[in-house]
This record gives structure tokens, sequence and C-alpha cells, in this order.
């Protein structure tokens, strides 16, 4: 066995693994990995994991995904998601690890692990099962990394250019120009930590950069062009001090949106009159045609079967951007369909004609002219709800998101109807990030443009928000939203924070209690309420619940469900808190995830908790207009206890709880 100091208590060891647990890479570094593959196997996605890296130069891990999250590797969208929900873990695990361990391969479910007796996977016979796999992947890796002969001798922007471009291309076994975002050209988390990863190396061995500094963790999504890197990089190397300037801040942020909005502005004005009509316009359509973005996303799908069922809409463009996976969009919809409780049948249904296409900034790209001039000629309204949900992402790594906004824009304009289709933009409530956005006269935040960027400013997701809104101000329509809860059949998705502090509270054998309330909408309440909206004529509108739910409802039937207190939220987040100190097993790591929102939870405690208002700080927002426009929104039942019960049975069905 192999033993070493306790962590946190003097004068005691522990039992760490087997001798022959021990990895000893090519530069003779040694590690246990018994106690690094723990951190992993804690994550609710993770059934298991294993480290390898014996005799190369550093470390991986083969991670076996829990039965229900399994996928077919060829698929890389899936794989890519998967890769993003637990690269948190991931990142954590690496805060205990040498720097020589990395994220790898997942596991090939027609190869699964196998476990001894004790249910502990066997570590010589999986390696050697994956051994093809793992030496493969050492290749990839090797020829990714940049050898030291290519470290600039002098930087200068020219030198840093070319050394960005070398490392960008051989990680991303593609090439991307000098102002393509490598996002949206398949860069992943695990390539964007590789890049930070080589940057920082070779800064270093130039001793530009002082060996106790780091690069920030977010420095490739900040800086996601290699124009952009190799100033940053740049900037770093003439500073010689790890100093880098904020990517964005409040006059780049609204210099950013006119960019975009000067053109168009002109060209809708030159076209159309003050009431918005088009001069020398045809008749419009007696029924709707409707396109539709991100058909295939949780709110998507909803909106999808909501417009179906519609008697008014007579067709239904359901816009997709092409995916990498052998299967036709057609059948990844079915499959998403039945998962959230609707009828699969609405895949096929006449009205819906699927267009896997990319939306630029100046138009819509399907590859068929023809196409693109009838969807042209016969759209009446669009509803563009295609969002990437990344916290981590700057506003420069958003840009082609923001560039589909004006490109809808144009392609509304571009309509030969007498009135022109009226995009509806689905924003989110995350721009109302301040609380000088509150109306002092009301006390509420009104259903009104945000013109100061300030309010939005602090994170990529919410700044890309913002900016969209002020494009779409041009030619009308956005729509704030509030997170959703459950589909038609309770379905959650479980990696989201209230699930989260579910889970967690059965663990600690309580619930936290708040005073406030809880505005959230189902699924099909929120898809119903957005194609009501869809011929309205207000600029902005928030989407959440008129009749909010009392957050004592939700504590109540999950004490009662699980038979655990009720305690208060201070209570709650000090025990969990005291908690993740402690020495935790793969178990019950997995048992606590809001372990991993720490930070998130805690902010909680600096706001006021006030009964009536909404939980966690986002103060009352208006719904009036809404409430005007869409029949559903009031019609929509609040939620209560039996809306518990059945996300509960739901998490339950799949293993969560």
């Amino acid at each position: 066995m192999r033993a070493e100091p306790h962590p946190t208590r003097k004068g005691l060891w522990r039992i760490v693994g087997r001798l022959d647990d021990q990895i000893i890479l090519s530069a003779g570094e040694k590690m246990c990995p018994v106690m690094i593959e723990s951190i992993l196997r804690g994550h609710p996605m993770v059934k298991d994991s294993l480290m390898f890296g014996r005799g190369h130069f550093q470390n991986g891990i083969l991670v076996a995904p829990e039965d229900e999250c399994k996928f077919d590797r060829q698929d890389k969208e899936k794989l890519n998601a998967f890769g993003d929900a637990i690269w948190p873990t991931v990142e954590q695990m690496n805060a205990y690890a040498p720097r020589h361990s990395r994220l790898s391969k997942e596991v090939d479910p027609k190869r699964p692990f196998q476990f001894n007796a004790k249910g502990f996977p066997r570590r010589v016979p999986v390696l050697a099962e994956y051994d093809a796999d793992v030496e493969a992947l050492y290749d990839e890796v090797e020829g990714t990394s940049v050898p030291d002969s290519n470290v600039p001798e002098d930087w200068t922007l020219e030198s840093a250019f070319d050394f960005v471009k070398q490392l960008v291309h051989g990680t991303m076994r593609i090439k991307v120009t000098a102002e393509q975002n490598f996002f949206l050209y398949g860069c992943d988390s695990l390539q964007a930590t590789w890049i930070r990863s080589a940057l920082m190396k070779a800064l270093h061995a130039a001793k530009v950069l002082p060996p106790d500094i780091e690069l920030p963790g977010n420095i490739v999504y900040d800086y996601p062009t290699l124009n952009a890197l190799a100033r940053c990089v740049m900037t770093v190397a003439s500073a010689k001090s790890g100093l880098i300037i904020k990517a964005v801040n409040e006059p780049d942020l609204l210099a950013y949106v006119e960019r975009y909005v000067g053109g168009f502005l002109m060209e809708a004005e030159s076209q159309y009159t003050s009431t918005g009509l088009l001069s020398n316009g045809t008749a419009n359509p007696v029924q709707d045609v409707v396109l539709l973005t991100g058909s295939t996303g949780s709110l998507g799908t909803g909106l999808l079967a909501q417009l179906v069922a519609t008697d008014a809409v007579a067709k239904i463009y359901a816009f997709n951007r092409p995916s990498s996976s052998s299967k036709k969009t057609v059948d990844r919809q079915r499959e998403l369909l039945k998962l959230r409780g609707y009828d699969e049948g609405i895949a096929t249904s006449s009205k819906v004609v699927y267009v896997d296409a990319t939306i630029t900034v100046d138009d819509i790209a399907t590859g068929d002219k023809t196409v693109e001039d009838e969807i042209r000629s016969s759209i009446t309204h669009i509803i563009h709800n295609a969002w990437r949900v990344d916290w981590k992402m700057s506003l420069n790594t958003f840009q082609d998101y923001i560039e589909n906004v004006v490109g809808l824009a144009k392609l509304a304009l571009s309509s030969p109807h007498h009135k022109a289709p009226k995009p509806l933009f689905a924003s989110s409530i995350g721009v109302l990030r301040s609380q000088s956005c509150v109306d002092h006269r009301s006390g509420t935040v009104l259903e009104q443009p945000i013109t100061d960027p300030e309010i939005a400013l602090g994170q990529g997701y919410s700044e890309s928000k913002w900016a969209a809104e002020s494009i779409s101000y041009a030619i009308q329509e956005r729509t704030r939203l509030r997170p959703v809860s459950g589909s038609v059949n309770g379905a959650w998705n479980q990696s989201d924070w209230i699930p989260a502090i579910v889970k967690t509270s059965l663990t600690l054998g309580c619930f936290p209690v708040l005073k406030g309330v809880c505005s959230w909408l189902g699924v099909q309440e929120m898809a119903g309420a957005l194609v009501d909206a869809r011929d309205s004529q207000y600029a902005t509108l928030h989407l959440l619940h008129h009749r909010p739910m009392p957050w004592a409802v939700l504590a109540q039937v999950c004490a009662d469900e699980f038979g655990v207190a009720l305690v208060p939220y201070a209570e709650w987040f000090a025990k969990l808190k005291t908690a993740m100190e402690e020495e935790l097993d793969a178990t019950r790591r997995k048992a606590l995830p809001a372990g991993m929102l720490l930070e998130f939870l805690g902010a909680n405690l600096q706001k006021q908790d006030v009964e009536g208002e909404e939980t966690f700080g986002m103060g009352n927002i208006s719904v009036d207009k809404m409430m005007e426009v869409s029949q559903t929104l009031r019609e929509a039942k609040s939620l209560g206890p039996q809306d518990v019960r059945q996300w509960l049975s739901f998490w339950k069905s799949t293993g969560f709880l």
C-alpha cells in the first residue's frame, strides 16, 4: 500500500492507493491517481474514471458516462456537450492535480469498464483495452504542441501572430482566418485549455511572463481570434507582468452595437414609412409562415410543437446550424420531442420544413438560392431562439450569434411584403444584472429598452444579449425570458441549479427556507406565450409567471417527500460549505452537486430575501404588456405542489434522485 501525510490532520497518515497504481511520467514525475479520479467520479454524469500516463509526458483520464448519459462517440455535438458539462469538475480536479494532468477521451459504450468485486474498475485490464486509443491520443496531443524552437526570440506583433496561428491550427486541426472565431469552428473547452497552457509555457520559457504568474483561465474565450489573441500575447510580452487589459468595457460595448446598427437602420428608413410599411410592397399572406431558429433546443422543441398546433400557422421553417452528427435533423427532432414528453409525430408534420443553414451578417446561407428566395418571399414572422448558453464565453466569442440577429433583421427588411416580418428575439433577464434598471416610481423593472450597457456588464452572455437587444430594436421586438422549469412530463435538466439544490438538500438532511417567490414558467406555457406575442406592437416584453409560486411550496414538498428538516437559508448554506470542506469520497461528492455552485449560492447571502419578491435577488419584474398580448400567460396556472412532485418524479426516473 502507499500512504501520505493527511492534508488536514497533522501527525496522521492516510492510505491513498496501491503502489502499482502509481503513475510515473517520462520526466520522472510521480502521482497517485486515486484521489484525483474520485473528484471526477463525483460528477452526476460520470459513472467512473481512470487516469493513465505511465511513460508519457503527461497524464490523461478515461471517462465513463453514467448509463443515462451515454451517447454515440461519433456524435460530435453530444460529445462536446458532455465535455462542457463535466468541465467545471475537471477544472476542480486540476486544482488538486499536477499541471501535467489533463482530460482526454470518453469511454466507448461497446467497451465498458470491467469492475472488481468491490465495485472499483480493474485498472490494468481496462487500460489495456483502451491502449490503442490512449496512444492515438498522445500522437494527437504531441502534434498540437509547439516545439521550443518555434517560440519567438523577439516578440513582435508579427512573430506573436505566427506563433499563435501555428498553435491554434495545430490544436484545432483546422485552419481559421485571422478574424474567424475559434469557438464557431469547433474549438471546445479542452482545446482552449491546451492553447492557454501552451501559450503560458512559451511565455515562461521566453522569460516575458514571471514563473509565478499564470494567464487568466478565460484568455482564449476573451480573445477568440488569431488577431485578438496575438495582440493579447504581445500585451503580456511587453508588460512582462501578466497584465491583461479587459476585453470589453462600456464604451466598447456601445461602439460594438453602433458598428452593426448604423447601416441597416438607414436601409430600413429608406424603404419603410413611419408606420413600418414597405411603400411598394405586395400583400401579406393570409396565413402565417414562421422562421424558427434553434428548434432542437429545450425551448425550441416546445415552440415547434406550439406552432404546429396553431391553426393560423401554415408553415414553419425550422432553422438549425449544420451538425456533425450523422443523424438527420428530423430524426434528432423526433428523439428530442419524445424525451420531453411531446408527440414525436410533430417532427414529421407537413407544416415543418427543416433547413440546416448558417446565418451570416448579411443574409441566410442554405446553399440553395431557390430555397433562400422561397423563404424570403414567404415568411411573415421570425422567432429567433438559437443562442449558446456558456457563462465562460466573452462578448467577442458571441460575435457570430450577434451577427445572426443582424442577418435576420436584413432578411426581414428584404421581404417583398407590404408589412415586413417582425423578428421576435428571445433575450434573457440576465441583461438586468444591475438593480439600477428598477423604475423608482413603480419599484419594478419595466418592459422597455435598457439603454445603459453598464446594467449588463460583467458576463459575456448577458453582454451579448444586451447587444442583440439593442440591434434588434431597429426592427422591433424582443422578449426577456425567465429560465424555464419542467416540460410537459416534468423533464427539467438535472444540471440546472434548482435540481442541484434539491439533491444536495436530500444529502444534507435539510432544505433551505426563503421568503421569496419563483416566477418560473413551464416549457409549454413559455412557448405558447411566445407564439401569442408574435404580432405584438410592443418593443420589449418580459416572459415570466404573473402568479409566482412561493419558494415555501417547493421547500415543503421536498421536506415531506424526503423527510428532511426546513432550516434558514444561511444555516443550509453553512452546512453545505462545511460538507464541501471535508474529505469527500466519490459517492458523497456526487450527492452534493450544489457544492459546485458555492460562489453563486453564497452571493445570495448578501441579497435581501423579501417576501413576495423574486428569490435570489432578481427584484420585481413587470409583465403587464406581456399579459396584455398573451392569452397563454393570462391563463397559465400557478405552479404548485403537483408540479414539484412531477419534477421530483422525473429526476427519480433518470436516477438523479
